[in-house]
Order: structure tokens, then sequence, then C-alpha cells
């Protein structure tokens, strides 16, 4: 976000609006690196209804990924129905791994596509992280050795079953979202803000 071409659309591999567009780059002065950061600035959204705007790349030929951002939200809505901040799975939809806050509380969200259609989730819940200044989260998703590790500062969160239950796919393309995965209402307007976003693939 920080190169004097910068835009908001940036080199994103694709990027996916369900509503009015609320992102912008915004230069707040207290942003880990000057002088931009990616600024979404949420909708009313209603009881029933959900909002998404979501930044994708696709990493090919991937055993493992990490994902690590800056990440800042103030006046957060602790009433709201579901704040999905990242998604890491296979880019076929068979498989992903969602980063959702919710209330006080924080959960990796585990869902496999099942034979016959339908979809099995695995809640792993962990402590959530500092919301109103930035804070440095690293997640790790490693499809080979079926576990997940997440750090805050550096400082490894402890997982209530860090095993997860992904359908082998060797090398498989992944699909790494970064923003409003998925919104739902009933949900106030927040300031959600992401800096120094890094994908690391093996």
């Amino acid at each position: 976000f920080d190169e004097p071409t910068s835009t908001v659309k940036g080199n994103w591999g694709s990027i996916f609006l369900s509503g009015t567009d609320c992102a912008s780059l915004g230069a707040p002065v207290d942003a880990p690196s000057a002088p931009n950061s990616l600024v979404l600035s949420t909708p009313l959204v209603a009881t029933g209804s959900t909002y998404q705007e979501q930044f994708a790349e696709y990493p090919t030929n991937v055993n493992s990924e990490t994902l690590q951002f800056a990440l800042k939200i103030s006046a957060f809505d602790v009433h709201a129905g579901d704040v999905s901040l990242v998604r890491i799975g296979y880019r076929s939809g068979a498989w992903s791994v969602s980063f959702d806050l919710a209330g006080t509380g924080a959960t990796l969200f585990e869902k496999v596509e099942k034979s016959d259609g339908g979809i099995q989730s695995l809640a792993h819940p962990v402590p959530q992280p500092p919301l109103g200044v930035w804070t440095t989260i690293t997640l790790t998703v490693d499809s080979a050795g079926n576990k997940l590790s997440l750090s805050y500062d550096g400082n490894r969160v402890p997982i209530a079953n860090d095993a997860i239950l992904n359908p082998p796919s060797p090398g498989a393309a992944f699909s790494t979202i970064v923003g409003l995965n998925y919104l739902q209402g009933p949900a106030s307007p927040m300031t959600i803000s992401y800096d120094n976003v890094l994908i690391g693939v093996n």
C-alpha cells in the first residue's frame, strides 16, 4: 500500500464486492509502515443481511501457507453477527479456514465440502486479539501436516484443537482472502484497517 502508485485495487488476483465500495487507502499516523494502509469503513448491515469486500490472491503448489497482516479495528461492534477477516483454503472451495470475530471472542472456522454436497464445519476457538491498536497476526494453515498455528505480535496463541480435517490435496491451488471475507448483520459501522500483508507458502 506504500508505493507512490499504490491504489486500493492494486495487484490483487481478484476483488469481490457485494455492495457499495467501502475500501480506501488511509494514512494513519500510527500505521506500522508509512504512508498508507488499507481502510475498510464498513456500512451499516441490517439483521438478516451480509456484506463482503474480498481481496484475493491465488498461490499455487502449496503444502502450507502463512498469512501475516497488521490489523486495527476501531468501534468494533460486539453485537455483530460475524466479522470474518481472512480466509485460506483450496481454490476449488472444497476446504477453507477463516479467522472470525464475534462478541469478545475469536474463532478459526474450518469448512469441508462433503461428497454429498453438504458442508462440515469445525470451530477452533482462540482468544480475541487487541482491536483498538495495531496487532500483527500470523496464521499458518499447514494442509500437509493437518495443523493450524496462530500468533499475535509474535506471541503464540493457544488454539482449542489445532488439528484440521482438510481433504488431501498435495500442492493445491489456494485461495487467500483479506478484507471482509464475510460480515453478518446486524452490524454497526466499523473501521477495519490492514497493513503489511504478507503471504508465504511452501
